[in-house]
């Protein structure tokens, strides 16, 4: 006898680390659903991984994806919505790629070196 006591709501907070990401690199999925765990589902609709509310999950897209995710009970019920994140593919060139912080003082004049860290 399995007893239907209401329903799951969808995790919130369905968020990704980096929404644009360079090819070759990974980002963190991350949702909150409290008391359960999240599974995450790429955009073929396969299950990639389950975490726990709040957890972070990695993954390394090759090609731009809606990744979803659904609130899952200890006893295996899950939400009936899920709640998407696209994480947006793209070569990328040092800018995006890079942090740098910039230790010369400014003002800055054409032409002037600047030192990067």
């Amino acid at each position: 006898v399995v007893t239907m006591v209401g329903t799951l709501p969808p995790p919130t907070g369905v968020r990704a680390e980096d929404s644009l990401v360079c090819t070759g690199r990974s980002t963190k999925l991350t949702a909150f659903a409290p008391g359960h765990r999240v599974n995450w589902y790429d955009g073929d609709n396969k299950l990639i991984g389950t975490t726990d509310s709040g957890g972070k999950l990695l993954v390394a897209p090759t090609r731009t994806t809606t990744y979803h995710a659904e609130t899952v009970s200890a006893a295996g019920c899950v939400s009936a919505e899920c709640i998407g994140v696209t994480v947006t593919l793209q070569p990328c060139g040092a800018d995006l790629a890079l942090k740098k912080n910039v230790r010369s003082a400014g003002p800055f004049r054409e032409g002037q070196k600047i030192t990067y860290s």
